[in-house]
């Protein structure tokens, strides 16, 4: 059992501070939210996050999909918060779970039903009128209903997000039911109406944080060899990219991309703190341009 204090109710105990997993405070004292162990949800844990708490983090949002419940996705800026919600789409439509995925960046509160219907297959024009995007989700929610089929909302960047947008998405979660999970991702600096309504909704919240220097190393071996580049990052290598990116998991992904171009330029069998420091100049020049 997951108690709201962040731990495991019995005799297998997880350090949410190492995982960067934690519960939402939803104002209700002594409230417990029943959650298998991670174990028992799926045995066989394939590799699909940066590090292993990443792994854990979509398990987690897996579990709230295939449940009914609504979850935050939050962490600092460059975290891999938008990469690890695309994962958990991608996890999820492969285990046979609809899915509606929607940045929140810039939308207005008109745009939100029609965004969402196209998300689900509506076929609806861009300004279409606000009545039919309504009654083709209401046909749609109504359809899930009776097929009893698993439906999964991830929005994007609610930090982002318009104060007005979140009553058409009240509207939604009331008209879709409890079969019907939400997954909401942003920072932490969320407007007070936002924070209100996520205190309100949200069963529980899982925390992305900076990786740590194993974690680090770890995103650098693997995106090096998704690049097919066989050269390794030694370990002064590994301690300039992780000094050079404070962990940011952007960032740590853009060294790994220049290290690999420059090793198939130049050859090369190890990247160090010499190069790792040349490129992280790359980075900053080309930031600049921006």
């Amino acid at each position: 059992m997951w108690r709201q204090s962040g731990s495991w109710e019995g005799e297998f105990q997880v350090d949410t501070e190492s995982i960067g997993c934690s519960a939402l405070d939803v104002g209700i004292s002594e409230r417990f939210v029943t959650m298998d162990t991670l174990g028992s949800i799926i045995p066989h844990i394939t590799a699909g996050a940066e590090c292993e708490h990443r792994t854990e983090a979509i398990e987690r949002l897996k579990y709230l999909a295939h449940t009914g419940h609504s979850g935050l996705l939050t962490g600092p800026h460059g975290t891999g918060k938008t990469r690890c919600l695309a994962e958990l789409a991608t996890q999820l439509r492969r285990e046979g779970v609809s899915v509606a995925q929607v940045n929140l960046t810039a939308v207005s509160a008109e745009e939100v039903p029609w965004r969402i219907s196209t998300r689900l297959g509506s076929g609806l024009l861009s300004g279409t009128r606000d009545l039919e995007c309504w009654l083709w989700l209401q046909e749609y929610a109504e359809a899930t209903a009776m097929t009893q089929r698993r439906l999964a909302f991830l929005l994007d960047h609610v930090d982002r997000a318009d104060d007005a947008v979140i009553r058409p998405v009240n509207r939604m979660m009331d008209a879709f039911g409890s079969r019907c999970s939400w997954i909401f991702a942003g920072g932490s600096d969320l407007s007070p109406a936002w924070t209100a309504f996520l205190n309100e909704h949200v069963w529980l919240r899982v925390e992305l944080k900076d990786l740590a220097r194993r974690e680090a190393m770890q995103l650098l071996t693997r995106d090096l060899l998704e690049r097919g580049c066989t050269a390794r990052f030694t370990p002064d290598g590994i301690d300039a990219a992780q000094e050079i990116s404070q962990g940011r998991v952007g960032q740590l992904r853009r060294l790994a991309e220049l290290a690999a171009l420059a090793i198939e330029a130049d050859g090369g069998s190890e990247i160090d703190r010499h190069l790792v420091e040349a490129l992280s100049l790359e980075m900053s020049t080309s930031s600049v341009s921006r």
